[in-house]
């Protein structure tokens, strides 16, 4: 985002998806039969993704070639269209 209110919009956004995608994974979790030590670590994979992602895409943006940051946004979209 180039403007702190598409950087708090976007977070924001984030912040409210995220415990709703966690709950859900949870119930499929438990549904599955996995130990509650497989569901811990699982779940905290699946929560450190988010600030990875975040300090990836900073770095790219900071460092990387503008081509490279297209292509990141390229894929990140196809991936939503294919997922949606």
């Amino acid at each position: 985002a180039d403007t702190f209110p598409d950087a708090a919009l976007l977070s924001l956004s984030i912040a409210l998806h995220q415990p709703a995608e966690s709950i859900a994974l949870l119930v499929a979790f438990i549904k599955s039969g996995l130990s509650e030590s497989d569901i811990i670590k699982f779940l905290s994979i699946f929560s450190s993704m988010g600030p990875i992602g975040v300090v990836l895409g900073m770095a790219v943006n900071e460092f990387a070639a503008p081509i490279v940051d297209s292509v990141m946004l390229a894929v990140v979209a196809g991936t939503f269209v294919y997922v949606g």
